[in-house]
């Protein structure tokens, strides 16, 4: 029994929302691996693959915003007129370019269609299409969303102004 909180060995009382909770804290080097996956409830007869599966929509949706907000961070620290990065961003840019890294080494692509000549079989969403003077073909002139690749599947579609 612990003489400060009245809880056993081991337990401690932590305050939380006007309730006390009692956590079970072992001491170091104490716990092996069993004992871990017991706590987290892994050791429960669910087959992983199975679990996976139905974690993966759910998984694709989460990496395509992850890479739709790191494009749309990147492309606000990026000089318009220059192409560079904008000198108050370069420290943090370096970041940005190691985020987009670990994401293409995993298979996750942006693809941003602007410039390119619109064609109606495009796997895209156009939100409007803006009549240019002088275009003879309808080219994609802002994306609002980039469509995401996880290797060769598309997990999220683009929005684009035509």
């Amino acid at each position: 029994m612990n003489k400060f909180n009245g809880l056993g060995d081991g337990m401690k009382s932590v305050p939380t929302a006007g309730k006390i909770e009692k956590l079970n804290i072992s001491p170091p080097g104490t716990l092996d691996a069993a004992s871990i996956n017991d706590e987290v409830g892994l050791n429960d007869s669910i087959d992983p693959l199975q679990n996976f599966e139905t974690m993966l929509p759910s998984l694709a949706n989460s990496l395509a915003v992850i890479a739709t907000n790191i494009w749309r961070v990147r492309a606000k620290m990026i000089d318009s007129m220059t192409g560079e990065v904008k000198d108050e961003m370069s420290r943090v840019y370096r970041h940005i370019e190691s985020v987009v890294e670990s994401l293409r080494e995993v298979g996750i692509e942006t693809i941003d269609p602007v410039g390119r000549v619109y064609d109606t079989g495009m796997a895209l969403k156009v939100l409007t299409f803006e009549p240019t003077p002088g275009l003879s073909n309808e080219k994609i002139i802002e994306t609002i969303k980039p469509s995401v690749a996880w290797g060769n599947r598309l997990i999220q579609i683009g929005e684009v102004i035509v």
